[in-house]
């Protein structure tokens, strides 16, 4: 009876695997900034005007990439592309926590849309699937 737990605890493992492989999918793909909703967020937090030109200069024409490895992340007229290693830590609802440079980060998807909410600031980043 006990050479059936080898076998189990194996199979428990590749479909835990698989489920997370799953769940991460979602994020995986190219994505584009809602740069009016992204400033529509920033308004409804008190951000002055002036501060919302300068986000919609900076980030105008934002685009993200997910791999199962790694976000990145780039802006035009800008010619580096910034790769973000990440480390899947898990999920809440629509909500996937990765840890990105040992911060969580959460990156929720709903209707075609991503948020991206930055640990560090109040700042949530919309995009939409390209």
């Amino acid at each position: 009876m006990n050479y059936f737990k080898p076998m189990l605890s194996s199979v428990l493992v590749v479909l835990s695997l698989s489920a997370c492989a799953d769940r991460a999918s979602d994020l995986e793909g190219k994505w584009v900034i809602d740069l009016e909703a992204t400033l529509q967020n920033m308004g409804k937090l008190g951000t002055p005007p002036g501060d919302l030109e300068d986000m919609r200069k900076s980030f105008e024409g934002g685009r993200l990439y997910i791999t199962p490895q790694e976000v990145k992340l780039s802006v035009a007229g800008r010619p580096e592309q910034v790769s973000l290693p990440y480390k899947y830590v898990g999920q809440a609802s629509t909500c996937f926590n990765l840890e990105i440079k040992s911060q969580v980060h959460s990156y929720c998807v709903s209707n075609g849309s991503l948020e991206v909410h930055d640990p560090t600031t109040k700042l949530v980043v919309v995009y939409s699937r390209k």
